[in-house]
C-alpha cells in the first residue's frame, strides 16, 4: 500500500497535474508525513496461530472459599516451531462455557488468554469454582526465549534452550 501511495504521488508530480511549484512542495510535504505515521503505526506481530484446544471435566469443584486450593501449573514441550501446552488445575465457574485460547505473540513476549464462549451470549454467575485440565498447541512461535503473560499475569523469562520442557508454579 505504501509503495502504491508512492508511485501515486510521484506520478502526480513529475506528470505536472500539480502545476504549481509550492503545491508540488506542500504535496510532497504531506505523503511524506502521511508515511511518516503509517511506518511508526506498524506492529511485528508473528504468525503464532492456537489449535487443538481441549479441556477435561471438572477434577475437583468447591463452594467455599476457605478450602485447600490446588496450585495451578503450566506444561509446556517445544517440538520445531510449535509448543504443546497442558494447564493443570486451571479454576473456572461450575458452569462454564465453551473454553479456547487466544495466543499472541510480539517480538519476544508470548501473551497467552483462556477465554469463554458462552451459549447463550451471558455469564453464569456462582459462587462454585472448578478446576479444569486444559490443553492446546501454539503453532509458528518463533526464537527460545520469551517474556510469557497468562491471563494478563507476568509469568517472567521462559527459555527452551537446552531443553524441550518447562514447567511453571503458578
Amino acid at each position: 500500500m505504501k509503495k502504491t501511495l508512492l508511485l501515486a504521488a510521484l506520478a502526480c508530480w513529475s506528470v505536472g497535474i500539480i502545476k504549481d511549484i509550492r503545491m508540488k512542495t506542500i504535496t510532497l510535504v504531506l505523503f511524506l508525513m502521511v508515511m511518516v505515521l503509517f511506518s511508526s503505526c506498524s506492529t511485528t506481530e508473528s504468525g503464532l496461530s492456537v489449535g487443538e484446544v481441549k479441556n477435561s471435566e471438572c477434577v475437583q469443584e468447591t463452594r467455599a472459599t476457605d478450602e485447600l486450593l490446588p496450585h495451578p501449573q503450566l506444561k509446556m514441550t517445544r517440538s520445531g516451531s510449535s509448543i504443546s501446552c497442558e494447564l493443570l488445575d486451571y479454576s473456572v465457574n461450575c458452569h462454564h462455557g465453551d473454553l479456547y485460547v487466544d495466543g499472541r505473540q510480539e517480538g519476544n513476549s508470548l501473551d497467552i488468554r483462556v477465554r469463554e464462549k458462552k451459549a447463550d451470549g451471558e455469564a453464569i454467575m456462582t459462587t462454585c469454582l472448578c478446576w479444569i485440565n486444559l490443553y492446546f498447541t501454539m503453532y509458528d512461535v518463533e526464537g527460545d526465549t520469551f517474556v510469557l503473560m497468562l491471563d494478563g499475569k507476568d509469568l517472567g523469562e521462559v527459555t527452551f534452550k537446552g531443553h524441550s520442557s518447562v514447567e511453571i508454579e503458578l
